[in-house]
C-alpha cells in the first residue's frame, strides 16, 4: 500500500522544484519560508533570513511599504498593523 503523501509534503515538493524564488512570510511580514532558487537568487542562506523581516532582506530597507505586494496582500487579508498609517 502506498503511503499517502499530505499536503504539506505535496507543498515542499512544488516549492523546492520551483524555478522561481518563492519566500512564505506570516502576518507581519516576517520571512518563515525560502526555498532553493530564492537562496540562488538572493545569495541569501534559508537560515540567513528566516526571521527577519522580508522588506528588509528583500528590498534593503526598514520601510514597511517597500514592497507593494507585500502591503496588498496584508492589507486585504486584514494583516496590516505592522505598516505605517499615513
Amino acid at each position: 500500500m502506498h503511503a499517502r503523501v499530505d499536503r504539506l509534503q505535496i507543498f515542499e515538493i512544488i516549492k523546492n522544484k520551483l524555478p522561481l524564488g518563492f519566500s512564505v512570510v506570516d502576518g507581519d511580514g516576517i520571512i518563515v519560508d525560502f526555498n532553493k532558487a530564492a537562496e540562488n537568487i538572493t545569495g541569501y542562506t534559508k537560515d540567513e533570513v528566516m526571521g527577519k523581516p522580508h522588506y528588509e532582506i528583500l528590498h534593503g530597507t526598514s520601510d514597511t511599504e517597500a514592497c507593494p505586494l507585500l502591503w496588498s496582500c496584508a492589507y486585504k487579508t486584514g494583516h496590516s498593523k505592522f505598516y505605517n498609517s499615513h
